[in-house]
């Protein structure tokens, strides 16, 4: 079924500004209060307008509130209609089908997180230039939209869905598709995501549409796989990002240092890099953990303990080598650059070289750590 809305008189610089509008949202969704159980995110979704008795393809937002209730009390769907709590757009009128939709993609979201669909509460406000919305093409989008701001995941920016979803998480057939792509190209979005076996048809072909128009059309048949392709994506990202940096911090940028510059000006170079390098990796070790979590809870990857194990040790090294051994390490340095020539700066130069000594062997493992846990996935992700 098509998903069509009506427009009332708004002209093509309200839609184009709503277009503009949704994809900072899609950039920014985001966990909100997490601590006491709400959730808000917000996705763009494609609609088809009729305007002058002709389809024109437009983009509107989702805005939804998830609230979590200590205790079940029947799964509530709510829809926010006509309000103005969003400043000047209202939240737009749903048909039956729209609504039926959303409370699917409820459902089958709940499915995926094997939560209990009794303690939600869950709040949809659509914005866009229209003043009725139908049809269940936002299901797959709302779905994966719901996942990943339970799971706090930022959804990429530039991409869109357009798919209805069954209870079991598959994503089934919409209508309207090239008019749904050129409104999606015309408002900025790069990637267009649809269900599977809709991309070449008897009455359309979308690869030629898509590559006319410069974006990317994928297809998808179930919507779970988007959040694993996502999960998959950022933990090899983390993980190259922390060994890529080991590799780039020990063996490429301090030892050029160390080589143009005068011993203490590069010192002072190095003390000022190791402050932010360590968050890097830190941010690393949290993001490797969280998505390999996310992974098995979504049946992506088998026997993680192994790994979890490895990245928990690997980021209690790096911790270490942070707030212990690299202090000890500056410190020690520092006194040998202080102390006056005998018996006393050749005991503190052993021992800033000891600590050194340990500084690199700890480097070393988390080194040697890192390209096996890169290999492990490798083989273990089915990309």
């Amino acid at each position: 079924m098509a998903e069509h809305f009506y427009i009332s008189t708004a002209g093509n610089k309200l839609r184009m500004a709503l277009s503009i509008v949704g994809l900072i949202c899609f950039n920014l969704a985001t966990v909100v209060d997490a601590a006491e159980q709400h959730f808000f995110i917000s996705i763009p979704t494609l609609t088809v307008a009729t305007e002058d008795d002709s389809l024109v393809g437009t983009t509107g937002i989702w805005a939804i509130q998830i609230d979590r209730l200590s205790e079940p009390m029947g799964l509530v769907v709510q829809f926010n209609e006509g309000s103005r709590a969003f400043g000047p757009f209202k939240g737009r009128a749903l048909e039956p089908d729209s609504k039926e939709a959303a409370r699917t993609a409820v459902l089958a979201a709940c499915r995926i997180l094997a939560e209990d669909p009794r303690t939600w509460r869950v709040t949809f406000k659509e914005i866009s230039t229209a003043y009725l919305i139908g049809g269940p093409s936002a299901g797959g989008g709302i779905a994966v939209a719901l996942v990943a701001a339970i799971r706090g995941v930022t959804l990429q920016p530039g991409v869109v869905m357009t798919g209805a979803i069954t209870l079991d998480g598959r994503i089934i057939p919409v209508g309207e598709l090239p008019t749904k792509i050129r409104g999606a190209a015309a408002a900025g979005l790069s990637t267009i995501l649809i269900p599977v076996g809709q991309a070449r048809t008897r009455e359309w072909n979308l690869w030629v549409l898509a590559e006319n128009l410069g974006v990317t059309v994928i297809e998808v048949d179930d919507w779970s796989k988007l959040l694993i392709s996502f999960l998959r994506y950022l933990l090899l990202l983390a993980l190259v990002l922390w060994i890529g940096g080991i590799v780039f911090f020990s063996f490429i940028a301090s030892p050029s240092v160390f080589k143009i510059l005068p011993r203490e000006q590069a010192g002072q170079v190095v003390s000022d890099i190791f402050p932010k390098y360590h968050v890097l990796v830190y941010a690393s070790c949290l993001i490797a953990l969280a998505c390999l979590f996310g992974l098995r809870q979504l049946g992506a990857v088998q026997s993680v303990r192994a790994a979890m194990i490895v990245l928990v040790l690997m980021g209690g090294m790096q911790v270490t080598m942070g707030t212990v051994i690299g202090p000890k390490v500056i410190e020690a340095r520092d006194a040998v650059k202080s102390a006056t020539p005998g018996p006393e700066k050749n005991r503190l130069e052993k021992k800033f070289r000891r600590l050194h000594g340990v500084s690199m062997i700890f480097n070393l493992v988390l080194l040697i750590l890192g390209l096996i846990l890169l290999y492990w996935f490798a083989i273990r992700l089915q990309l």
